[in-house]
């Protein structure tokens, strides 16, 4: 047999004795055993290789099972934070109000105090005119007190002359 290089194959006769024959079968044999060797090697190895590609994908599923349960985990905690986070932002929402009431009670109340100690401070300016006005009050009540045993002291003084007066003229 005899291939061309268009790749059709026709047949030739040669005349080879039976030792030639057996020398080529054996030749044909040994090569295609070799080949058959080589071929079994690469599918083994080809096997091989599949046998840790599908290990390699039952542990990408693995982890993309267990990722995709973390993911729902995790979307699940970022609603419930999401939905806390709503109440603190409500509860925020009346503090600030609350605090603004404040704010505004406190702002109202310094007025107030601003009011009070400008009424505080004309009232201590009456105080401080009274006291000096008390101070000269004071000082006149001293001056008629003293006056007054000075004429104290004249009218015992003229009771005595009167009464010796008096005795005497009995």
């Amino acid at each position: 047999l005899s291939q061309s290089r268009s790749g059709s194959v026709r047949e030739v006769e040669i005349d080879i004795d039976d030792n030639d024959m057996v020398k080529c079968l054996k030749t044909l044999l040994r090569r295609s055993q070799e080949e058959l060797a080589n071929v079994t090697g690469r599918l083994n190895e080809t096997e091989s290789q599949l046998s840790e590609t599908e290990v390699k994908l039952e542990t990408v599923t693995r982890i993309q099972n267990t990722t995709r349960e973390e993911l729902e985990a995790v979307r699940g905690e970022l609603n419930s934070t999401e939905e806390k986070l709503d109440v603190v932002s409500s509860d925020l929402n009346k503090t600030e109000a609350a605090m603004e009431s404040v704010i505004g009670q406190l702002n109202s109340t310094q007025e107030e105090l601003n009011t009070t100690r400008e009424e505080l401070g004309a009232v201590i300016g009456k105080l401080n005119s009274t006291e000096e006005k008390l101070d000269v009050v004071s000082s006149d009540l001293n001056k008629t007190e003293a006056t007054m045993e000075s004429v104290i002291g004249q009218l015992n003084s003229t009771q005595e002359e009167l009464n010796t007066t008096r005795e005497e003229e009995q």
